[in-house]
């Protein structure tokens, strides 16, 4: 996608933007290096002037405050300005409370006319905490894409979700005979719990306990795993051997079965079934 800015404020445009937005999201949910999404919101200015002239000096603000590294654009076009800050290093809500501070000073020097009071601002950091999504559930702001097809009222997803729980709930009601014959193969060669819960990252970032069979022993060591990975990473790895680890001492007989037929995975048509996963897409 061509990068294209406004050439009077030297914005990016919002599909730019939100695509750019995008891509941090999915590189902080693999690398897990977080950034804030700073949002100025001018709509509650209703003339078309005063909000063109107010937009343009805190275009000029934005330049004089924030690193040659942040990246600033529409989140919503002529409405709502976005500056993501990316490569935070401390904590979230240090840097925020830092980014409040450093926005009030400039902005209260830079006034000029009361139209000043009717601009909103907002500062969210991602991941997003764990107590926010407690309290508000989902949240959206880091998905606009997910909100502009739920305003233009697009049917994808719901027909994503209704096939996500039907094909879940016919397949799982088709495999109870094989859940209750491997859960007991389990239960009777190994002790400890039948599923293997790990937590994972969901959609919008939402955090949720992904279900597998059991297929190692309990209270196993993890160095085995941690060495093979440190080994791999530090080129220490043989050519042309698999890029994982075989003949593991930790996985059971049963499990063994079960990772090499992937029946493994059933468990995970509950999490489907409960909107946690979908059956087509990306991997948790």
């Amino acid at each position: 996608m061509k990068a294209t800015k406004d050439q009077e404020d030297m914005l990016y445009s919002e599909e730019f933007f939100q695509e750019i937005l995008s891509l941090e999201r999915k590189r902080t949910d693999r690398y897990n290096r977080p950034f804030i999404l700073v949002l100025i919101n001018f709509s509650n200015i209703d003339a078309e002037d005063e909000r063109k002239n107010l937009i343009q000096v805190i275009a000029v603000l934005l330049n004089q405050i924030t690193r040659e590294t942040d990246i600033k654009g529409w989140y919503q076009q002529n409405s709502v300005l976005g500056i993501l800050f990316t490569e935070i290093d401390d904590e979230k809500t240090d840097v925020i409370n830092q980014l409040k501070k450093r926005f009030s000073e400039n902005m209260r020097e830079s006034k000029r006319s009361g139209k000043w009071d009717a601009i909103d601002i907002s500062y969210q950091g991602y991941p997003t905490d764990v107590q926010y999504i407690e309290e508000n559930g989902e949240n959206l702001v880091f998905y606009p894409k997910v909100v502009q097809d739920r305003e233009e009222g697009k049917v994808g997803p719901f027909i994503k979700r209704f096939m996500d729980i039907s094909i879940s709930l016919v397949t799982l009601v088709f495999f109870l005979p094989l859940f209750l014959v491997i859960s007991m193969a389990i239960k009777m060669t190994s002790p400890g719990s039948v599923f293997f819960r790990q937590e994972r990252l969901g959609l919008y970032g939402k955090k949720f306990s992904m279900l597998k069979f059991r297929t190692m022993t309990v209270n196993n060591d993890h160095e085995i795993h941690r060495d093979f990975v440190n080994n791999l990473i530090n080129g220490h790895h043989e050519e042309g051997k698999p890029l994982k680890i075989t003949n593991d001492s930790r996985v059971t007989k049963v499990g063994w079965f079960l990772r090499k037929s992937s029946l493994d995975e059933l468990p995970q048509l509950i999490n489907v079934l409960k909107g946690e996963m979908s059956l087509v897409g990306p991997r948790p």
